[in-house]
């Protein structure tokens, strides 16, 4: 049966690097992806602006996926109401059967602060959680669910290269996207590339 799926990210690029992988895999099996940006960017951060949600719009196209955004910068704890209203009204909405968003071990505060947004937004509502891997996880992060990407690796990759306004950050080099998707225990079951996440709660 056909399922919603929504992805939740603090930035534009925050989705397609964590989680584009599963995300493709989904869709390729007959499921709705909706993405929802909560921000054009970071605060203080010069890139940050429209054309980034643009980016992700292109980035997010094969996956046929409805972007929602909210066109200004960075997140902040004065934002906590506006978001969790909208978060949760997206969420009525669409009614998705699994949620993915950030972890709450994140070094970048704006990121810590979507995630309790999004737990709130989900009381008492039946949606599984996901968190997912960033390049901004602490080692605090613990996997317990992996999805094999390896099939879809050259497709992400496509993805990430639309964010344009984003390729002189060392996680774009080649070598640092290649590695983040690599698991020694992934490996020795013969899986290449990985996309690592936590599963907080899982409805069936």
């Amino acid at each position: 049966m056909k399922k919603n799926i929504l992805a939740i990210g603090a930035h534009p690029d925050d989705i397609e690097y964590s989680c584009y992988g599963y995300l493709n895999k989904l869709y390729d099996k007959g499921n709705s992806v909706t993405c929802y940006t909560a921000s054009n960017g970071s605060l203080l951060d010069s890139t940050s602006g429209s054309s980034r949600i643009s980016e992700s719009r292109n980035a997010l196209s094969k996956l046929n996926a409805e972007l929602i955004y909210r066109d200004c910068s960075g997140i902040s704890v004065l934002d906590y109401e506006q978001l969790s209203n909208e978060i949760r009204e997206i969420i009525i909405i669409k009614k998705p059967s699994l949620v993915l968003v950030h972890s709450p071990h994140d070094t970048h505060q704006e990121h810590q602060i979507l995630y309790d947004i999004v737990k709130t937004s989900l009381r008492r509502i039946k949606s599984s959680l996901i968190t997912y891997q960033s390049v901004s996880t602490t080692s605090n992060f613990i996997e317990n669910f992996s999805v094999d990407i390896t099939d879809y690796f050259d497709a992400k990759k496509e993805a990430l290269s639309h964010h344009k306004s984003q390729q002189n950050k060392d996680y774009y080099t080649e070598s640092y996207i290649e590695n983040f998707h690599k698991s020694w225990s992934s490996m020795m079951s013969g899986i290449d590339k990985v996309e690592r996440y936590n599963v907080e709660h899982i409805y069936e």
